[in-house]
C-alpha cells in the first residue's frame, strides 16, 4: 500500500486522507479478516492481506484502482450493492454465488460479506467498508455431502447394477450439468472399457459399448491404468490430447473436455467413470472432488449388487438342490437344534416339519441312537472334521430301518445328510450268503474248479480267486496258483502250450469267450484232460477280468476215443455187408452212409440229402416214420421206393434200431437198406389176391347175412332176430376196418415235448420253460408235434435261444373250449439269444413245419423271424380222440 502513488490517485496523497479514511485502512491492514474500503465517486478499492488471496492473480495490481476495473465480471451484480452502501444503507449477504476469473478461467464462489457506508469529514458517505469471507469451500462441499448422501439413498434402495449404474450416471450429469455421464468395467488386460449404459444432456450421442482405451493415447491409458484421474479442460489444448490421431477419438466421441476417475480394486484397474462435456471447461477441484467420490460409491453400490445378486442365487440354487436331492437334510446350529429339514428329510420322517424344526437333535429323534450319533456330531463341531455312520433306527410310527448319516461343520452350523439304506443292507446281506454259497458249491465241485483271473500290462496272466478243488485235480494248493499262476500252465503238455497262448491273446483283443481242452502232466505224472472255458466281464474301473471253470475231462476223452474205435471197427465190417448199412445220431441226422448207397443211387444220403432217391409218394410217409422213431425210441422199418442211378425205381426196405447208453439214453441208431423190389412186387400181387379175397369174404358174409336172416326163424319174431343178427355182423366190420389200420396208442403232449428237447437240457437247467397243463394227444397229432418240437430245438441250438449262455425258450399251451370242436393253442418262444436275421429263403424245417404240420393238425401254424427271436404259434383242431390229462 505504501509503495503506491497516491498523489497520482483519486484519493489524493495519503497525508490529505480524511480521518474517517486513515481510520478505515488503518483497521483493515490489522485485521487478520479479509476486508477492504472503496473510497470517493471512483471507488478506489484498498484490501488487506487476508484478502489478497480472493484477488488470485490479480494481486497487487489491484491496490488503489477503481473496483469494477479490478472486478469488471461481477459489475452487474455488486455494483448495487455498492451503491446502497454508498447512498448509506448497509447490507449482509451469506454464501451469495459469484463468478469471478481470479487465475485465469470463470470460477463459480460463494461469499458471506457485509458492506458498510463510511461517512466523510462532513458527514456525508464517502465511502464503503467491506468485510468478506470466501465460504466456497464450505458450500461446495456441503453440497457435495447433500449430493452424495441423497445418491446414496437412491443407489441403496436398487437391486440391478444396471440400474444403479444409470441412477448415478443422471445424478451426477445433472448436477454437473455437464454433456455425458459413463460408467463400466475395464477388463483384465485394462485396455478395454465397457459401458452397458450412458446418461447424456441430449447435445451429444450416446456412447455405450466397449471402447479401447489405447486409442486414447499411451500417457493417458497408462495414467489410468495407475490410478491417476485424468483431468482435460480443452482437448485441443492440453498436450497429452492435441495429437491429429487422438483428436480423431475424441471428435468421435463428441468430448472437448472430460474428467475419466479410474478405480484401481485388488492392484489393477478395474473400472472407470468418466463425465464429459461438448464444449470447452475449467474443472474445479471440487468437481472433480465429487466425480471421485461419485465412481467409488458407485462402484460400490455396483459390487453390492453383484454381490447380492450371486448370494441370492447361490441360496435360490441351494434352496432348489436341497429340495430336489433324494437324501435327507437337517441344518443344526452350534447347540445341535434343528433349523431346516428338507422335503426329502420329511418324506422319510414322515412327520410333519413342527415335530422337528427348533428341538434340539434329542428331543425330534428320541429313540435314535443318540448316544453314538451325538458323540459324532460333537466330534464333527469341536474338530471341524465330516463324520459319517451307518446305524439302526426305529422311527416314531413303528418303523425299523438302517440309515446312512453323514454330517459336514460349517461355521457354527452342521449340516446332516442321511438316507434309508435298509434295501442297500439287505441286498448286501443277501450278496454275502450268495457269495458264501458259491464259494462252498465251486470249493466242492467233484470234477471242476472255479477261478477268475486277470491280464496284466506285461501279458502275465494272474489269478485272482482259485477254488480249493485245485488241491484235488492238480495237487497244488491255493496259495501256490495264487503266488505263482504259471504253476497250471507248466503243467499242460508242452506241444499244447502255444495254441493255448495264442487263444488267450485272441480273447483279450476281441474280449470273446474262450474254450479248450488240454492234457496236463499232473505232479504224480499221469497225464489227464482238462476242459477250460471263461468268458469275460468288465469292471466299473475299466478292468477285464475272466471268470472260468476247469473240468476233468479224461473219462469223456477215454470214452470217446473207445468209441471212435468201435466205430472205425463198425464201418470197416459194414462195407462188406451186400445191404446198405448206415447209422444216424440220436436226434435222427444221418452222419454215415455206406458206400454202396452212392453207388446204387448216386447221392450220399448225409444230412438232408437222403430223400433225394426216395419217390416223392414215398417222401412224406418215411419222414413221418423216421420222426416217430428217433423222437420215441420205437425201431424204424418202412418200405419205400428208392429212384437209382438209371432213373428207374426200386422198392427197398429200411429198418433203424437204437444203441442206449447204461442210463437207457439212445447214443447211435444202426439202419441198414435191403432191395426188397421182387418181393415188394410179389406181396403187392399177394395183397392184390388177398383184397379179392376179402372182397370175396363180404360178400360171403353177405350172403351168410341173407341165408341167417332166412333161417333164424325160431326167435320169437323175425324183425328181432333179423335185428340182432345185422348189428353183430356190422361191428364185426368195423372191427376189422380197425385191425387194418397202424394201432398206435396216444400220448402226453407234455411227455412229447420233454423227449422231443431232452438232448438239449445239457445247454443250461431253467432256460426252457414248459408252461400248461398236460394233454393226451392222438397219434397222428403226436407224430406231428414231435416233428416240430425237432425241428424248433435243432434251429435254436444252431442258430438261436440256446446258441449262447443267456437265451430262454418259453414253451405254453392252452385249451380253448369255448369252440366246437375244442383247439389247441401252442406257443414256442426264444429271447434272450443272437439277434435274429428273417431267413431269405425257407427251408425244409419251416415248411415241415407249416405245411406239413398244419396238414396234420388241421389247424394254423406260423413261424415269426422277430428280431428278439423266433416265435411259432400253433392253433390245431383237437377231435374226439384227443384226451386231457
Amino acid at each position: 500500500m505504501r509503495s503506491i502513488d497516491w498523489a497520482a490517485s483519486p484519493v489524493g496523497p495519503v497525508e490529505t486522507w480524511p480521518q474517517s479514511l486513515r481510520s478505515v485502512v488503518n483497521l483493515l491492514l490489522h485485521s487478520k479478516f479479509p476486508m477492504f474500503v472503496l473510497w470517493g465517486p471512483a471507488r478506489v478499492f484498498l484490501y488487506n492481506d487476508a484478502y489478497a488471496p480472493i484477488l488470485g492473480s490479480r494481486h497487487p495490481d489491484a491496490m488503489g484502482r477503481a473496483f469494477f476495473e479490478v472486478w469488471p465480471e461481477v459489475r452487474s451484480e455488486i455494483e448495487p450493492i455498492i451503491d446502497k452502501a454508498f447512498a448509506g444503507e448497509g447490507t449482509y449477504f451469506e454464501d451469495m454465488p459469484v463468478v469471478l476469473e481470479r487465475d485465469g478461467y470463470p470460477e463459480l464462489t460463494y461469499f458471506t460479506f457485509a458492506y458498510s457506508p463510511v461517512h466523510g469529514e462532513n458527514g456525508a458517505v464517502a465511502g464503503a467498508f467491506c468485510t468478506c469471507s470466501e465460504t466456497t469451500t464450505k458450500v461446495l462441499v456441503e453440497r457435495r455431502q447433500t449430493f452424495l448422501l441423497e445418491l446414496e439413498g437412491r443407489l441403496r434402495l436398487l437391486s440391478d447394477p444396471l440400474d444403479i449404474i444409470a441412477t448415478a450416471e443422471e445424478a451426477l450429469g445433472r448436477h454437473l450439468e455437464v454433456s455425458r455421464v459413463g460408467y463400466g468395467d475395464v477388463d483384465e488386460a485394462a485396455r478395454f472399457f465397457t459401458t452397458p449404459r450412458n446418461w447424456t444432456d441430449g447435445t451429444v450421442a450416446h456412447s455405450a459399448g466397449t471402447h479401447d482405451l489405447a486409442a486414447f493415447g499411451d500417457e493417458i491409458l497408462d495414467a489410468m491404468r495407475r490410478g491417476e484421474t485424468l483431468v482435460v479442460g480443452d482437448v485441443r489444448a492440453d498436450t497429452r490430447c492435441n495429437t491429429p490421431e487422438r483428436l480423431v477419438a475424441f471428435d468421435f466421441i463428441e468430448v472437448a473436455a472430460v474428467v475419466t476417475v479410474s478405480l484401481i480394486k485388488n492392484g489393477r484397474l478395474t473400472a472407470a467413470m468418466y463425465v464429459h462435456n461438448k464444449l470447452p471447461r475449467w474443472w474445479t477441484r471440487s468437481e472433480i472432488k465429487l466425480i471421485e467420490d461419485v465412481a467409488e460409491r458407485t462402484w460400490s453400490a455396483v459390487e453390492r449388487a453383484r454381490s447380492d445378486t450371486a448370494r441370492r442365487a447361490a441360496e435360490a440354487q441351494v434352496a432348489r438342490v436341497l429340495e430336489n436331492i433324494t437324501e435327507g437334510f437337517v441344518l443344526l446350529d452350534r447347540n445341535f437344534r434343528v433349523l431346516q429339514i428338507n422335503e426329502a428329510g420329511l418324506r422319510l420322517e414322515r412327520r410333519p416339519a413342527s415335530e422337528i424344526v427348533g428341538r434340539t437333535h434329542w428331543e425330534a429323534w428320541r429313540n435314535s441312537e443318540s448316544s453314538e450319533v451325538g458323540r459324532l456330531y460333537k466330534k464333527a463341531m469341536a474338530e471341524r472334521v465330516p463324520v459319517s455312520l451307518e446305524h439302526g433306527y426305529t422311527y416314531p410310527d413303528g418303523r425299523t430301518v438302517w440309515v446312512e448319516m453323514r454330517a459336514y461343520p460349517s461355521g457354527d452350523e452342521l449340516a446332516v445328510f442321511y438316507r434309508d439304506v435298509t434295501e442297500r443292507k439287505m441286498a448286501e446281506e443277501r450278496l454275502r450268503e450268495s457269495e458264501e454259497r458259491l464259494r462252498t458249491l465251486a470249493d466242492n465241485l467233484p470234477n471242476g474248479m472255479v477261478y477268475q483271473a486277470v491280464r496284466d500290462p506285461d501279458a502275465t496272466v494272474r489269478f485272482t480267486y482259485v477254488s480249493q478243488a485245485v488241491e484235488r485235480l492238480h495237487g497244488l494248493s491255493v496259495e501256490q496258483v495264487l503266488a505263482d499262476p504259471a504253476a497250471l500252465d507248466r503243467q499242460v503238455l508242452e506241444e499244447f502250450r502255444p495254441h493255448l497262448h495264442k487263444l488267450r491273446e485272441d480273447a483279450d483283443e476281441d474280449k470273446n469267450y474262450i474254450s479248450i481242452e488240454l492234457p496236463m502232466r499232473l505232479p504224480s505224472g499221469e497225464i489227464r484232460w482238462f476242459h477250460r472255458s471263461a468268458a469275460p466281464r468288465r469292471l466299473p474301473n475299466g478292468q477285464v477280468v475272466w471268470d472260468g471253470v476247469e473240468l476233468d475231462i479224461t473219462e469223456m476223452k477215454r470214452a470217446e476215443e473207445a468209441l471212435r474205435e468201435s466205430e472205425d471197427h463198425y464201418r470197416h465190417t459194414v462195407e462188406l455187408n451186400p445191404q446198405v448199412p448206415w447209422t444216424a445220431t440220436p436226434d435222427g441226422l444221418l452222419d454215415h452212409v455206406a458206400r454202396r448207397w452212392f453207388e446204387l443211387t448216386g447221392t450220399s444220403g448225409l444230412g438232408s440229402t437222403w430223400g433225394e432217391a426216395i419217390h416223392p409218394e414215398d417222401l412224406q410217409p418215411s419222414i413221418d416214420a423216421w420222426t416217430r422213431s428217433f423222437t420215441t425210441g420205437v425201431p424204424y422199418d418202412i418200405e419205400h421206393r428208392v429212384r437209382l442211378r438209371n432213373g428207374e425205381y426200386r422198392w427197398m426196405r429200411s429198418q433203424a434200431f437204437p444203441r442206449r447208453d447204461a442210463h437207457g439214453r439212445i447214443v447211435k441208431w444202426y439202419g441198414t437198406t435191403e432191395n426188397i423190389h421182387e418181393r415188394k412186387l410179389a406181396g403187392e400181387h399177394q395183397q392184390l389176391l388177398i383184397n379179392e379175397l376179402n372182397h370175396r369174404v363180404k360178400n360171403t358174409l353177405a350172403t351168410v347175412q341173407s341165408i341167417a336172416s332166412q333161417t333164424l326163424r325160431n326167435a320169437q319174431s323175425v324183425s328181432e332176430g333179423r335185428e340182432a343178427i345185422e348189428q353183430r355182423l356190422i361191428a364185426l366190420s368195423r372191427a376189422h376196418d380197425v385191425l387194418t389200420k397202424e394201432n398206435w396208442e396216444g400220448a402226453s403232449l407234455r411227455e412229447i415235448i420233454a423227449q422231443a428237447l431232452e438232448p438239449y437240457r445239457s445247454y443250461g437247467e431253467g432256460r426252457i420253460r414248459l408252461d400248461g397243463s398236460d394233454i393226451r394227444l392222438s397219434p397222428r397229432m403226436a407224430l406231428a408235434l414231435s416233428m416240430a418240437f425237432h425241428e424248433l430245438a435243432t434251429n435254436a441250438v444252431k442258430y438261436g435261444a440256446l446258441s449262447n449262455d443267456t437265451g430262454r425258450i418259453l414253451i405254453e399251451w392252452s385249451i380253448r373250449a369255448d369252440r366246437t370242436p375244442s383247439r389247441l393253442l401252442l406257443r414256442w418262444e426264444e429271447s434272450g439269444g443272437p439277434p435274429v436275421q428273417p431267413p431269405t429263403r425257407r427251408g425244409f424245417g419251416s415248411r415241415l413245419i407249416e405245411r406239413s404240420l398244419a396238414h396234420d393238425l388241421g389247424g394254423a401254424v406260423k413261424i415269426d423271424f422277430a428280431p428278439s427271436g423266433i416265435l411259432c404259434s400253433v392253433d390245431a383242431r383237437l377231435g374226439d380222440e384227443d384226451l386231457f390229462g
